[in-house]
């Protein structure tokens, strides 16, 4: 199943964190009324095992690693490794 994200234009891969755009990725499911979109097949493969566990609110350290993360992304860009 599609979904469309043609009012989107960036979005969080809720499993590894990374920053995709949704258009440009095949990986997506609706969870509860939500649409998440994912950086591979692997990723939403883990996602689904267990949604609860990526969706759970995060707490201090999470979020200060995410704000590094996003950080670096902007200092060197986002065409790192990752999960695909």
């Amino acid at each position: 199943m599609e979904i469309s994200a043609s009012n989107i234009k960036s979005v969080i891969d809720p499993v590894c964190r990374m920053k995709l755009d949704p258009d440009q990725t095949k990986a997506s499911m609706h969870y509860k009324g939500q649409a998440y979109f994912f950086c591979s097949l692997a990723c939403q493969a883990l996602f689904m095992r267990n949604p609860a566990k990526y969706l759970k609110p995060r707490n201090f350290v999470e979020r200060f690693l995410d704000r590094l993360v996003r950080s670096n992304e902007r200092e060197y860009g986002s065409g790192g490794p990752c999960c695909h």
